[in-house]
């Protein structure tokens, strides 16, 4: 088994060929989340990919929103792109360096929503690029500006009254990648901790009712880096999960970054229209009436 749409996913070799191209926007979106101490823009100045450019994730958010990286509608992310010497037209290679983060999915996920298509993503990150020794830039660069036209793209976003109907009318499979113990809420969930600490409420854990638990690992290989895993192991994966790829489904996650690994994936294997639920779990286990299954997946 092969993938369909492999040209969106390069290896460390594609991109030192061409990382001298002239119209090849190569993009950082390393990111953590707001409990961790680590910070991507500074980890971006000390090293990075010779000509890439910082896309901050947070910067592109919905700025009044309470979510982490919450997706933004008033054109921040186009706006921004366009600074970074990006057009619509423009071959963008994303990476991140935070491994199971997987920021880079979620930034190919807001090309792909703004309508930019020529989008793909570094296996492996900066992790396979330092593992290959391939060389690193302190260098920030500084592109002139271009016009980046944004339009609705196939990306699609499933909001917290969506994932509700969702509940009782199980038109959309919900696939959920957090890890088996966050998904039973047997160790604690970190977004919904981070939440309590700052609203004073008590944390929930567990998941959405009817949510099928598809760990990351199974999807990226953390042996490898968290390369992603070829097509077949894919396919295994959704099925072992009991998830019909030929249906519709939304993905979540603990913040809606890690999420954007599944159209991602479900992109290389020729499957195009698959929803992200973008407040996710940190969203969800925010309120006192959302139902919360702990253990019971098929509930």
């Amino acid at each position: 088994m092969d993938f369909v749409n492999k040209d969106a996913l390069v290896d460390v070799e594609w991109l030192a060929q061409h990382i001298g191209d002239t119209d090849l926007r190569i993009v950082d979106a390393s990111w953590y989340p707001p409990f961790s101490d680590a910070d991507a823009a500074e980890e971006y100045e000390i090293r990075h990919i010779p000509g890439a450019l910082f896309l901050d994730l947070d910067a592109v958010s919905d700025p009044a929103g309470e979510l982490p990286v919450s997706v933004s509608h008033t054109g921040r992310f186009a706006q921004t792109a366009g600074e970074m010497g990006i057009r619509r037209d423009s071959p963008v290679v994303i990476y991140d360096s935070s491994g199971g983060y997987s920021a880079a999915f979620r930034a190919w996920w807001l090309f792909r929503r703004n309508g930019h298509e020529r989008t793909t993503v570094l296996d492996g990150g900066l992790s396979a690029w330092l593992r290959a020794g391939k060389p690193v830039s302190d260098e920030v660069v500084q592109p002139a500006p271009a016009a980046f036209d944004p339009a609705m793209g196939i990306s699609r976003t499933r909001s917290l009254q969506d994932m509700r109907a969702n509940v009782e009318s199980r038109a959309e499979q919900v696939v959920d990648v957090r890890s088996e113990a966050r998904f039973r809420g047997t160790d604690p969930e970190p977004f919904a901790v981070w939440f309590a600490e700052k609203d004073g409420r008590e944390a929930r854990h567990g998941h959405i009712p009817g949510a099928r638990n598809l760990p990351l690992d199974r999807l990226l290989d953390p042996a490898r880096g968290y390369r992603v895993r070829p097509a077949d192991e894919i396919a295994a994966a959704f099925a072992a999960a009991d998830i019909d790829i030929d249906r519709p489904m939304v993905a979540m996650c603990g913040s809606g970054v890690v999420a954007c690994v599944v159209p991602f994936v479900l992109h290389l294997l020729g499957k195009t229209e698959v929803a992200v639920y973008d407040g996710s779990w940190a969203e969800w286990s925010r309120y006192d009436d959302t139902p919360v299954a702990p253990d019971d997946q098929s509930s």
